[in-house]
Protein backbone atom coordinates (compact mmCIF):
# COMPACT_ATOMS: atom_id res chain seq x y z
CA UNK A 1 0.00 0.00 0.00
CA UNK A 2 2.67 2.27 1.06
CA UNK A 3 6.34 2.58 1.60
CA UNK A 4 7.98 5.17 3.79
CA UNK A 5 10.91 5.54 6.08
CA UNK A 6 11.27 5.33 9.89
CA UNK A 7 14.55 6.98 11.91
CA UNK A 8 16.08 5.76 9.01
CA UNK A 9 14.76 2.03 8.31
CA UNK A 10 12.49 0.97 5.79
CA UNK A 11 8.41 0.06 6.37
CA UNK A 12 6.53 -1.88 3.98
CA UNK A 13 2.48 -0.41 4.95
CA UNK A 14 0.42 -4.17 3.73
CA UNK A 15 -2.82 -3.25 5.23
CA UNK A 16 -4.43 -0.77 7.59
CA UNK A 17 -7.39 -1.95 9.55
CA UNK A 18 -8.87 0.08 12.29
CA UNK A 19 -6.30 3.06 11.76
CA UNK A 20 -3.65 0.47 12.77
CA UNK A 21 -0.40 -0.24 10.08
CA UNK A 22 0.36 -4.20 9.77
CA UNK A 23 3.43 -4.62 7.09
CA UNK A 24 7.36 -5.28 7.32
CA UNK A 25 9.84 -3.44 8.89
CA UNK A 26 13.36 -3.66 7.28
CA UNK A 27 15.91 -2.81 9.53
CA UNK A 28 18.88 -1.34 7.73
CA UNK A 29 22.43 -2.25 9.08
CA UNK A 30 23.47 1.56 8.73
CA UNK A 31 21.27 3.34 11.21
CA UNK A 32 21.39 3.42 14.91
CA UNK A 33 17.81 2.26 15.54
CA UNK A 34 17.48 -1.03 15.55
CA UNK A 35 14.25 -2.53 16.99
CA UNK A 36 13.47 -5.09 19.38
CA UNK A 37 10.63 -7.95 19.24
CA UNK A 38 8.30 -8.36 21.67
CA UNK A 39 5.78 -11.22 21.24
CA UNK A 40 3.50 -10.86 24.37
CA UNK A 41 4.37 -7.13 25.34
CA UNK A 42 4.32 -3.88 24.04
CA UNK A 43 7.28 -2.60 26.46
CA UNK A 44 9.40 -1.77 23.14
CA UNK A 45 7.21 0.08 21.34
CA UNK A 46 8.17 2.78 19.93
CA UNK A 47 6.96 5.45 18.66
CA UNK A 48 3.55 3.58 18.17
CA UNK A 49 5.58 0.73 16.43
CA UNK A 50 5.01 -3.11 18.28
CA UNK A 51 7.55 -5.54 16.49
CA UNK A 52 7.53 -9.49 16.18
CA UNK A 53 10.15 -11.54 14.75
CA UNK A 54 9.69 -12.58 10.90
CA UNK A 55 11.77 -14.62 8.25
CA UNK A 56 14.71 -12.86 7.49
CA UNK A 57 17.42 -10.93 9.15
CA UNK A 58 16.74 -7.55 10.13
CA UNK A 59 13.18 -8.12 8.79
CA UNK A 60 10.10 -7.32 11.53
CA UNK A 61 6.32 -7.93 11.21
CA UNK A 62 4.88 -4.57 12.65
CA UNK A 63 1.71 -3.18 13.83
CA UNK A 64 1.53 0.50 14.04
CA UNK A 65 -1.04 1.98 16.68
CA UNK A 66 -0.54 5.80 16.89
CA UNK A 67 1.71 7.79 14.76
CA UNK A 68 4.10 9.85 16.26
CA UNK A 69 3.22 13.92 16.91
CA UNK A 70 5.53 16.22 15.75
CA UNK A 71 5.73 19.98 16.38
CA UNK A 72 6.48 22.68 13.93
Amino acid sequence: MKVYTHRGNLVVVQSVTEGAEHGKYIDLPVTSFHPVSAWFSHKHAVDGFVFRPACGTGVFNYTRTAAPVYSK
